[in-house]
């Protein structure tokens, strides 16, 4: 997909879109997906899990929440915030290693 994409000369800010840029249907795509990861990998996979893999990725990495935000098609970063920003364990490890570097003289 991104292949073609690339050939066409399209780019989206959207994490998944069809080829005019555009929001996926999300029930072909989940059925699509959850059917092919099953078949594969014997996992169940879906839409969902992929999203909110993607925001934590991106959070871990330090890519700004309103990056993020745009990437996923919300309106405003507190709409991110609401819904998918979760704390990973790297995440907090990494706020935990700047904490301790913290001098008062």
């Amino acid at each position: 997909m991104k292949k073609e994409r690339f050939t066409l000369g399209y780019a989206s800010d959207l994490f998944i879109s069809d080829i005019n840029g555009n929001h996926v249907n999300y029930y072909s795509y989940n059925a699509y997906l959850s059917e092919n990861a099953e078949r594969l990998f014997h996992k169940k996979v879906t839409s969902h899990f992929m999203r909110h893999t993607h925001v934590a990725l991106m959070a871990e990495q330090g890519i700004p929440i309103e990056v993020i935000s745009r990437r996923l098609g919300h309106t405003n970063s507190k709409i991110t915030l609401d819904i998918y920003f979760h704390v990973t364990k790297r995440m907090k490890e990494k706020d935990m290693d700047q904490v301790k570097e913290i001098t008062i003289l």
